[in-house]
């Protein structure tokens, strides 16, 4: 007669896990949307530099009043900076969705006790619960107030923390327009914080688990 061994099954990591796969849907959706959206005004702006039809208006004395070049361009710009916007919110939304977890679980562990509240508490609870967080979250922690604030207070503080982010964060940005945000994200970072934030709660199967890789630098831009 065969014995078959339970399979462990953590309710509270499938809910960890499958809103955080929820998450990474909805950003790759939004960019892969923009991304297209992007691809095709560039696409258009090189074909009408590459003709001979002029499309746009001149006044009396044949100086051009608007021109489509730069209705295109400005259409590129406001969808690069959507594309980042998006970026941006999702860094947010992770860590949140790390932060709201753990006061669920101290919850769950014990109704009548006081919600944790700050970044450290949040971290020791977690611990405490057997949910220790990726050692990396630190970072993670600053690069979403600084999408959040933009304040020098925050720029202060990632710089400290991740100067690779921070320059990242704030690479050309005198060639930006002067209506976007101060604060870019790459996806390459994304990436990077939808690891840590995987890895610093509980898997449906397993418990929890430690990242294969150590740390990540990302750099870049859209």
């Amino acid at each position: 007669m065969s014995t078959i061994l339970p399979i462990p099954f953590s309710p509270l990591g499938f809910i960890y896990q499958a809103a955080l796969d929820a998450l990474r849907l909805a950003a790759d959706t939004a960019e892969s949307a923009l991304a297209s959206q992007l691809a095709a005004k560039r696409a258009e702006l090189a074909a009408y530099n590459a003709g001979t039809v002029f499309i746009g208006e001149r006044d009396a004395d044949g100086y051009r009043i608007w021109e489509q070049d730069q209705v295109l361009e400005i259409a590129i710009e406001r969808l690069a900076e959507a594309l980042l916007e998006v970026r941006r919110t999702f860094v947010i939304s992770a860590y949140h969705h790390w932060e709201v977890s753990v006061v669920s679980w101290a919850r769950h562990a014990d109704p009548t006790a006081k919600d944790p509240g700050h970044h450290d508490q949040l971290v020791a609870k977690a611990a405490d619960l057997g949910y220790p967080a990726d050692p990396e979250l630190c970072k993670v922690r600053r690069l979403a107030n600084l999408f959040k604030h933009d304040s020098s207070t925050a720029r202060a503080a990632l710089e400290q923390a991740v100067p690779d982010h921070y320059k990242a964060a704030f690479a050309n940005d005198a060639t930006r327009p002067f209506w976007a945000s101060g604060a870019r994200v790459a996806p390459e970072t994304l990436n990077w914080v939808f690891d840590v934030v995987r890895y610093s709660g509980p898997f449906a199967h397993g418990g929890s688990r430690r990242r294969a890789t150590a740390t990540l630098s990302p750099s870049g831009g859209a």
